[in-house]
C-alpha cells in the first residue's frame, strides 16, 4: 500500500481537498507538487470508497443468496454453483 492509500483508508465520510497557489513570481515545475500530491490523494480516496461500496454490495448479495437458499422446500436445501 502507498501512503495515500493508508491515508484514504483511515478517513470516513466526505473529504475536502484544498490547495492554494500563491502569486509569488514565475510558474515553475515545483508549482505542480501540490496538484500532483492532491491528485494522488483524491484517486486513493475514490479507490477506497469504491472498494468499500463493492464490499458492501457483495455482503448484501451473499445475504440474499443465503436467504434464498433457506426459503423453499425441505428437499431442496443445497445450492449448486457452476463455474
Amino acid at each position: 500500500m502507498d501512503w495515500a492509500d493508508d491515508l484514504a483508508a483511515s478517513v470516513t465520510g466526505p473529504q475536502v481537498v484544498n490547495d492554494s497557489k500563491t502569486p509569488s513570481g514565475t510558474v515553475h515545475v515545483g508549482s505542480l507538487r501540490g496538484p500532483v500530491i492532491l491528485d494522488v490523494i483524491a484517486r486513493a480516496l475514490r479507490y477506497v470508497s469504491s472498494a468499500r461500496l463493492a464490499a458492501s454490495q457483495a455482503r448484501r448479495g451473499m445475504k440474499a443468496l443465503r436467504d434464498a437458499a433457506g426459503s423453499g422446500s425441505d428437499d431442496n436445501k443445497t445450492m449448486q454453483y457452476t463455474h
